[in-house]
């Protein structure tokens, strides 16, 4: 079955229809391969998400962001876990773009949730000290930052 994440039964939320009609005019928009998998991982068919993206990277396999997309709707996939097989998407998007900086957060998550907050604290303080003042993800990496601190004050991962 070809495109299989388009067939729906009942009429898609907007922003799944805005980006399926970007992605017609233009299949290799990556802005617009991110939203669908955005939309799709918000509806709860993260499933869906992982085969457009996969599709997608089938045809553009050095879009770093996409292969974060990949990551993240697997990890909506698995219920906020970084499984392996998003680490494995993180990791390839990171070997395209070292700069990127969602593939260095979810090696925190991965620490944090594998009971290892010193090494989400090494990664996520890095991380930080290397983003520009007005990154608007700054705030975030922060909070996580402040969670692994504590954790590590309560003796977790000790």
């Amino acid at each position: 079955m070809r495109h299989r994440i388009w067939k729906r039964q009942s009429p898609a939320p907007a922003p799944q229809r805005s980006a399926r009609a970007r992605l017609l005019k233009d299949p290799a928009d990556v802005p617009s391969w991110i939203a669908m998998s955005v939309a799709l991982s918000g509806e709860g068919k993260s499933e869906q998400a992982v085969e457009g993206l996969t599709r997608a990277l089938a045809v553009m396999p050095d879009q770093p962001d996409l292969w974060v997309a990949l990551g993240e709707a697997l990890v909506a996939h698995n219920k906020g876990l970084v499984s392996p097989a998003a680490r494995l998407a993180f990791d390839r998007a990171s070997r395209i773009a070292p700069d990127h900086p969602a593939p260095r957060y979810y090696l925190g998550m991965a620490w944090l949730q594998a009971g290892k907050p010193d090494q989400a604290l090494e990664t996520w303080q890095a991380l930080l000290a290397s983003a520009p003042a007005d990154a608007p993800w700054r705030e975030n990496v922060a909070r996580k930052v402040k969670a692994a601190q504590t954790m590590l004050a309560a003796g977790v991962g000790r």
